[in-house]
């Protein structure tokens, strides 16, 4: 509200982020502004081509880009979120093979803005996503088909798929529930595809709370055993 009362506000915004790119900001300050423009949700298309250029002309991330980077990809792909064009979904298609929040980040684009093409890429990559996932209760499991179930309804309603399109979002059981695909090459790690990342999952959550317990066991046994010794010496 105190920004719509500032003349050019988004254009001060965008020369304030150009500025901070320019001298090496860090990733979060950068983020902090491209979020800024996000909520202006007033951008003009000479406005957005400044910010789409230089994500252009950026090579995909197969590996973990640098911190500055990945902020600022991450940002644009969702000030772009509220402006449906083909170059904005070919962007998000393009960063959707990328490292860990720049993929997250294009499947929610094309998720909000994205066509039939882009339908098609999405549930690749969510079929690919479970199935390295196989077995695990994974939140992102959840996140990704609550996307897709919306992105389905969206393209029904404007008339780009039909009626039988309609996906409906899976309960946690189903998230973990294994798909029948091709298996992953490593089928006792929960990652993201083509990122090697390790994922929440209540599987390994389960695991580490059990050994905590045998632990907690362990030194309370010890206490005592040492607590006893001390009564018998008195």
């Amino acid at each position: 509200m105190e920004m719509d009362k500032i003349p050019n506000a988004t254009e001060k915004i965008l020369d304030l982020l150009e500025r901070f790119r320019s001298q090496g900001a860090s990733g979060e300050q950068t983020f902090r502004i491209l979020t800024a423009l996000w909520r202006r949700q007033n951008l003009q298309p000479g406005q957005l081509e400044r910010l789409a250029r230089e994500i252009r002309l950026m090579d995909t991330p197969r590996e973990r880009p640098n911190h500055q980077d990945q902020n600022y990809i991450v940002g644009v792909l969702n000030v772009l979120r509220d402006y449906p064009t083909d170059e904005h979904e070919s962007l998000g298609l393009k960063f959707l093979q990328a490292h860990d929040s720049v993929s997250l980040a294009a499947y929610n684009l094309l998720a909000d803005i994205g066509g039939v093409r882009s339908f098609h890429a999405l549930e690749h990559y969510l079929a690919e996503f479970r199935r390295a996932n196989e077995g695990y209760v994974n939140w992102s499991i959840l996140h990704l088909e609550e996307r897709m179930a919306f992105m389905s309804r969206r393209l029904v309603n404007e008339g780009k798929l039909p009626p039988s399109a309609i996906r409906s979002p899976v309960t946690v059981e189903e998230a973990g529930r294994p798909i029948r695909l091709e298996r992953s090459n490593t089928p006792n790690q929960a990652v993201a595809p083509g990122t090697g990342a390790l994922p929440e999952s209540s599987g390994l959550i389960a695991w580490v709370v059990i050994l905590m317990c045998f632990a907690a066991l362990g030194l309370l046994w010890i206490f005592l055993r040492q607590l006893t010794r001390k009564k018998k010496a008195a």
